[in-house]
């Protein structure tokens, strides 16, 4: 999931980029939202699938999926939804 903010209370505009780094966390959820005849699919396969997107999302010539040099980068791998929710307003409330 990527944020882009645009508020009239931040100083200038942030860019937040907000990523659950742990392929392992990810394909556990990934395969938990399977539908029942999906979920046969090994967690292996699911997580190697993700690496292997991932990898080829940061390394492709055009558009690469990188963080810009000044981008906030939030760990979502052991939040919750409403923990990253917090993370984003306590951000954005240390700069107003």
């Amino acid at each position: 999931m990527t944020v882009l903010l645009l508020a009239q209370e931040v100083p200038r505009t942030a860019y937040l980029k907000v990523v659950g780094r742990d392929a392992k966390t990810r394909a556990g959820r990934r395969q938990a939202e399977m539908p029942d005849a999906d979920k046969r699919q090994d967690i292996g396969q699911v997580r190697r699938n993700i690496e292997a997107r991932d990898k080829s999302d940061q390394d492709r010539k055009i558009g690469p999926l990188r963080p810009a040099e000044d981008a906030i980068i939030v760990d979502t791998t052991e939040l919750t939804i409403e923990e990253v929710v917090q993370t984003l307003l306590e951000y954005v409330e240390d700069r107003c």
